[in-house]
């Protein structure tokens, strides 16, 4: 687990890469990923087990992003019973990139 230094440490790093590349859809791995990231868009975090495979939809000066927080893949690992969990949130994340493959596919 990161500890507060190392997340202060590298957050600055993460939210200018966020504002260079603006995505639309931001993927946490993990609950400290996920905490951390919400945290910093004002959205309660009620833990990964609750809130993994949710999209929460945040808007910004530059438009609706998508975030989804998720199971760390190292934890099914650790708890095989996760492993149905991750392909379910993968198939989140993959249904929200989908719409948009298909509108740059278009142009």
């Amino acid at each position: 687990d990161p500890t507060e230094e190392e997340i202060r440490a590298c957050l600055p790093y993460l939210e200018e890469q966020i504002r260079k590349i603006n995505p639309r859809v931001i993927v946490m791995l993990g609950r400290h990923a996920s905490s951390t990231i919400m945290d910093r868009y004002n959205i309660k975090f009620n833990g990964i087990s609750q809130d993994h495979g949710k999209v929460f939809k945040i808007s910004s000066l530059f438009g609706v992003k998508k975030l989804i927080p998720m199971y760390h893949p190292a934890a099914a690992l650790y708890n095989p019973s996760l492993k149905e969990e991750l392909k379910k949130d993968f198939k989140v994340i993959a249904d929200e990139l989908r719409p948009e493959y298909k509108n740059e596919q278009a142009k």
